[in-house]
């Protein structure tokens, strides 16, 4: 599950640069804070981060996660064909995240 999660973080990234190529002010905020949320969950999969685990206990449950990722998946979804897969990617694996 660690690599599935290292691809969400990826997938989200990748999309936030996509959306900084827009000139739309609203899309580029979204693509700042998918950026910052896709740091921050590589930072969870790859380093011991115990200091922040009680503000995000969320994060390490099957349920909060996919809802985590169901709801980045739904920023993620934009106007091009490339926006749409890869939010449509990410949602798919949150709500698999929650029926696990």
């Amino acid at each position: 599950f660690r690599l599935t999660n290292l691809v969400v973080a990826v997938l989200m990234i990748v999309s936030a640069i996509v959306f900084f190529t827009w000139s739309n002010f609203g899309r580029i905020m979204v693509g700042v804070f998918e950026i910052i949320f896709g740091i921050w969950m590589i930072m969870i999969e790859l380093f011991d981060m115990s200091w922040f685990t009680p503000y995000v206990q969320f994060m390490f449950t099957w349920r909060g996660r996919g809802l985590f990722y169901v709801f980045m998946g739904c920023l993620t979804l934009g106007n091009k064909t490339y926006g749409w897969v890869m939010g449509a990617i990410i949602i798919a694996i949150g709500i698999v995240y929650i029926f696990l």
